[in-house]
């Protein structure tokens, strides 16, 4: 099973994201990830598993190609997520009555989890993730931040609804060293809302 690079979602995500940080991100940072861990699941015999059983079951893998494959797959993976969270703004949505209701019941109100969740991003120390993720058993919505390529999967338990990258090569060519105004445009003007509220469906 050959994981594949899929397809950006849109053509450009200009002003907010600019095409140049887009196509170095996605044809190289992001392919780089998926033939390394694709060489690598096949050199371990692991190929015919899907991505995210790997990255949830690394105890099965190898040890000597444990952590390669963590770092590799895991930046596989959270790209290929991290795409599908942003969108142009004619096709970003609102966040659902139903995700609304659920991230006031668990953070107060949609407000203080946005300061949380652009808390963790900034936060986040040298490169790394912060995501929204939800817990399927009790339904529990909670923020957390990872470092590197590691991802929520890994802990098992937990589902991501929404991710930001926070590696310098995500944002640095438009927002240079400034990462706090990189998380601020992707909160305010890149989040898609239509898919995080697909995703929160899931599990209801």
């Amino acid at each position: 099973m050959v994981y594949e690079q899929a397809p950006l979602p849109y053509k450009s995500l200009e002003p907010h994201y600019d095409d140049r940080t887009l196509d170095v991100h996605y044809n190289k940072h992001h392919k780089a990830y998926i033939d390394k861990v694709n060489a690598a699941l096949k050199e371990v015999g692991m190929e015919d598993k899907a991505l995210e059983y790997v990255l949830g079951h690394l105890d099965e893998v190898p040890e000597a190609k444990r952590q390669f494959i963590a770092n590799n797959g895991g930046g596989a993976w959270n790209h290929s997520f991290f795409w599908k969270c942003m969108a142009p703004e004619s096709e970003r949505g609102e966040m659902s009555p139903e995700l609304r209701a659920a991230i006031e019941r668990d953070f107060g109100d949609f407000k203080t989890f946005m300061t949380g969740f652009a808390d963790a991003a900034a936060t986040q120390f040298g490169s790394g993730w912060a995501w929204l993720v939800i817990d399927p058993a009790t339904k529990k919505l909670s923020i957390m931040k990872t470092l590197n390529q590691a991802t929520p999967i890994n802990e098992g338990k937990f589902k991501p609804l929404l991710t930001i990258d926070v590696w310098e090569h995500a944002y640095y060519l438009l927002h240079m060293s400034n990462r706090p105004g990189w998380i601020k445009t992707f909160g305010h003007n890149l989040v898609n809302w239509n898919f995080v509220n697909a995703e929160f469906a899931k599990f209801q």
